[in-house]
């Protein structure tokens, strides 16, 4: 998640909405994450299937071949889901990264709520196959070399 820590205890402290549930979710990336996904794989899988169910219809009502409105159901979605579902709320979310988080934050809450049993699989399954395959399931706990720490200090003092 891109917002800062010292944004959220800011926000915290000045009670806005949607800054405690920011701050627990936050110590929860991973979870987050697979809920992000989770949910977007479900409307994108959503949308897909209603789109075809309805361009076979209208094919049907209009007396044209099924593959031409599964086609144009293919492409109008594709469009729509490129568009609306991931241009957009990345454009968003850079612009305003604050914001948009304090915002969307109590929803995420809820949605990692009820998606814990389908996250816990979904990590079970990913510490299964970091086993298997030797890959070290902890890499966000790799120690900053010297060489980063005085690239990350000459950064700070760009801005």
């Amino acid at each position: 998640m891109s917002v800062s820590d010292h944004v959220i205890v800011s926000a915290v402290k000045n009670r806005r909405f949607g800054a405690m549930t920011l701050q627990a979710i936050k110590t929860q990336n991973e979870r987050l994450l697979m809920t992000n996904l989770i949910g977007t794989t479900a409307v994108t899988i959503a949308i897909s299937s209603f789109s075809t169910i309805v361009a076979l219809d209208v094919s049907k009502e209009l007396s044209l071949p099924g593959e031409l409105g599964i086609t144009l159901a293919m492409l109008t979605v594709s469009a729509i889901i490129l568009l609306i579902g991931e241009i957009a709320p990345k454009i968003l979310g850079v612009r305003f990264s604050d914001q948009v988080a304090l915002l969307v934050a109590p929803a995420y809450r809820v949605l990692m709520f009820f998606l814990f049993p389908l996250n816990w699989l979904i990590g079970y399954f990913v510490r299964a196959v970091s086993f298997v395959t030797g890959a070290n399931a902890h890499l966000h706990n790799k120690q900053m070399t010297t060489e980063e720490f005085e690239a990350f200090i000459d950064i700070s003092h760009e801005k």
